[in-house]
């Protein structure tokens, strides 16, 4: 096994259908969240809880959104405070794939100006510094 990535932990799953699923792994020293399907009050907690997992990893920090089809406020809530975490140690969540309404969003909310946003997971990867 390549010692940058590690097998990834098991999917978390959430919202009253199984709306979001997220994965965690680690991939070249950073950690990467992959959601899908839906970021809103019903899977928050969900989104909260891999976001959490990923900072207990003390690495950077990449969210994959590929595949998220649906965030609303709480899912930005989460990613700003997961961001304000990982400033007070010295790390970075950026945010890799926001399809183009969801990038819309966080212009709107000028989060584009506090998160990094890649095209993709690896070039996310590549364009972090070195961990902490």
């Amino acid at each position: 096994m390549c010692p940058d990535r590690y097998a990834p932990f098991r999917p978390i799953h959430g919202g009253a259908n199984g709306d979001l699923t997220c994965q965690v792994e680690e991939l070249g020293g950073v950690v990467v969240v992959r959601a899908a399907g839906e970021v809103d009050l019903s899977t928050a907690g969900t989104f909260s809880s891999a976001l959490s997992l990923a900072l207990e990893r003390d690495r950077h920090i990449v969210v994959d959104l590929a595949k998220v089809t649906y965030i609303d406020s709480t899912g930005f809530k989460e990613l700003l405070v997961c961001h304000a975490t990982c400033e007070r140690g010295g790390r970075i969540l950026a945010l890799a794939n926001p399809h183009r309404v969801t990038q819309k969003v966080l212009g709107i909310l000028n989060l584009d100006q506090v998160l990094p946003i890649f095209p993709s997971v690896e070039e996310a990867v590549r364009g972090l510094p070195s961990a902490p």
